[in-house]
Parts: C-alpha cells; structure tokens; sequence
C-alpha cells in the first residue's frame, strides 16, 4: 500500500533496459502508471492512440507517411529520434512496443543491432529502455536475446494499479 503523497508507478533504475514478457496491451496499462509516476517519456509505437496525460510523447511508426509518423524501415532515423528524446529529457524513459512490426519491416538481424543500439543510447544518457515483446508470437532468437541483454520488467509492475485498489 502506497502512503500519502508517494508516486505508483514502475520503480525503475536509470541506465537499465527492461524486458515486459506479455501481450502489447499492457502497454497502456503500464503508460497510465508512468504518466502519474514520471509524467514524462517516449512511447514508440505502431498503433494510432494518443498517450495518457502527463507529459508522454508518442513515436508513431507507420508506412502510410502521415504527419508525425515515421517510416519503420528507416531505422537510423529511430535512433536519432530516440537519441533526441533521451539526451534533452531528464527521465530518458523510452517504452517500445512495435518489435513484430519492425521485424516484419527490418528482419530480425537488423531489429537486433537497433534494439542495441537504442539499449546503448538510453543507458548512455542515464535513461531507461522497456520492450514489450509478445513471446507467443515474436522471433524466439529475438526473444532470447531480449532475455539475456535486458533485465525483467517485474510483474507487480504492470499490476501495480490493480493491487493498489486504484483504476488502470
């Protein structure tokens, strides 16, 4: 039980990466805890949603070229996105949750390097990186290295709303 005055939320230690083994719709079980915990970070994502108040900024990944949207095929420009966002925001918080849709743009090989890359530039700047990545349906070498390089994201985490008798 939270006493109060003290944020819900994902207790996360800057420089990591976090692994969310699960379906992508805890995504936004997970975005309404960090808009009231952290209130700022970058969610890369392929769907058309907005993120929930508090300050979230969203990436949206998409082939159609709307306003906004950035091509999944153009990887280097999801680095220089994200490398943007970490290094002029002090919580560097970056949620991605479009892993099967950069695969199928990218392969998995590629999707690899990049998810280095982006770990690489999110722990330089003292920020944090969590992928959502369905393991039911993903890429298991994928998710084998997802397994590996980063570190769990806990569960009670994602349920924390839930317990805490507070809406999600």
């Amino acid at each position: 039980m939270h006493q109060g005055g003290e944020h819900i939320g994902p207790r996360l230690e800057r420089g990591l990466g976090y692994v969310a083994l699960g379906p992508a719709e805890a995504t936004v079980a997970l975005l309404h805890e960090l808009a009231l915990a952290r209130g700022s970070y970058l969610w890369v994502t392929e769907r058309a949603m907005e993120p929930p108040a508090n300050g979230g900024r969203v990436l949206r990944l998409t082939t159609l070229g709307t306003s906004g949207g950035l091509d999944p095929k153009r990887l280097g420009d999801l680095r220089t996105s994200v490398a943007g966002f970490v290094a002029g925001d002090a919580s560097g918080l970056v949620v991605l949750d479009c892993l099967d849709y950069l695969v199928l743009h990218n392969g998995p090989e590629r999707v690899l390097r990049v998810l280095a890359d982006l770990h690489d530039e999110v722990s330089v700047h003292g920020g944090s990186l969590i992928v959502f990545v369905d393991a039911r349906v993903a890429n298991p070498r994928l998710v084998a290295w997802l397994e590996r390089e980063l570190d769990p994201l806990p569960r009670e985490d994602l349920l924390h709303s839930e317990s805490d008798g507070l809406p999600a």
